[in-house]
C-alpha cells in the first residue's frame, strides 16, 4: 500500500509500532475519501499563499496611503512594546512625553479602516 501510495510513511510507521495509534484506516472509502480531499486541499496551498502574500501587499499599500507620519511612528512604538522589546511603562511615558510632538488626533478619520484592514491581515495570517 506504501509504495502503491494509498497509505503515507506516516502510516506504515503507525502500522508497524504498537505505541501509535491511528484510526481511519480501517474504512477505506472513508479513508480514500479523505486522502483525496487532503491532496486536492494541498494542490491549492500555494495558490493560498500567493493570494495571501498578494492581500498583505495591497493591505500595506493601504496601510501607507491611510497612516499618517504620527501614526506611523506610533505603529512601530506599538508593535516594539507588542513584541515585549519595549515595556508598557516606557510605552506610556513615550506617549506622554511625545504627545506635544506627535499631536495626538483621537478623531482621526482613518482609524475604523485601519482597525479593519488590521484585522483582514490577522485573518490571514
Amino acid at each position: 500500500m506504501l509504495q502503491e501510495g494509498i497509505i503515507t510513511g506516516w502510516e506504515k510507521y503507525a502500522d508497524t509500532n504498537q505505541e501509535v495509534l491511528l484510526y481511519g484506516v480501517e474504512d477505506q472509502t472513508l479513508y480514500q475519501d479523505n486522502f483525496k480531499q487532503l491532496y486536492h486541499n494541498i494542490s491549492y496551498y500555494d495558490f493560498i499563499m500567493d493570494l495571501a502574500k498578494n492581500v498583505k501587499k495591497i493591505l500595506k499599500v493601504g496601510t501607507e496611503a491611510l497612516y499618517s507620519d504620527t501614526l506611523i511612528y506610533l505603529e512601530k512604538k506599538r508593535s516594539l512594546y507588542e513584541s515585549g522589546d519595549l515595556s508598557f511603562e516606557k510605552w506610556v511615558r513615550l506617549l506622554l512625553n511625545e504627545k506635544n510632538k506627535i499631536e495626538l488626533n483621537f478623531n482621526t478619520p482613518n482609524l475604523d479602516l485601519i482597525e479593519e484592514m488590521r484585522n483582514i491581515k490577522q485573518g490571514i495570517d
